[in-house]
């Protein structure tokens, strides 16, 4: 994949809603099950050997809005929180060829941003919390 720039998007959090659905996984009460350690195992293969990863999720599978758990879960398996939130905007954003559009705040970019407390490049698990968003030039504010 890396020799031919074939990326790869893990959807890792796919996996775990699976597990919960049909093998009994519960998030911090049991250990991963044999599926999400190979999922995890596969990201890391792809992670060592420098491919493209990008962030996908198959939301839908979850619950729509915890798509932010595919970012947890990149970071569990060795990516940096900065390279995990750089995976879901600049990367995706060369992987769909659409990166003179979208994917990094610059002018002339379509302008959807998010505000959330804290620095999630630190710590990703802020990504949890938006509190603000700009989606095509309007803010709405997230109800409290």
């Amino acid at each position: 994949m890396a020799e031919k720039n074939i990326a790869y998007l893990p959807t890792l959090t796919a996996e775990e809603a699976y597990s919960e659905y049909f093998h009994g996984y519960k998030p911090g009460h049991t250990p991963p099950t044999d599926d999400m350690q190979r999922a995890l195992n596969a990201f890391k293969i792809a992670l060592k050997n420098n491919v493209i990863i990008g962030s996908g999720s198959d939301v839908g599978v979850f619950t729509h809005g915890t798509n932010y758990r595919e970012l947890e879960w990149l970071v569990r398996g060795g990516m940096t929180p900065a390279q995990a939130l750089m995976a879901a905007t600049v990367v995706n954003a060369k992987i769909l060829r659409m990166e003179n559009q979208l994917g990094r705040i610059k002018a002339g970019l379509l302008a959807d941003l998010i505000a959330v407390p804290g620095d999630p490049t630190s710590n990703v698990e802020a990504v949890r919390d938006v509190r603000f968003v700009m989606k095509d030039g309007v803010v709405y504010i997230r109800p409290e």
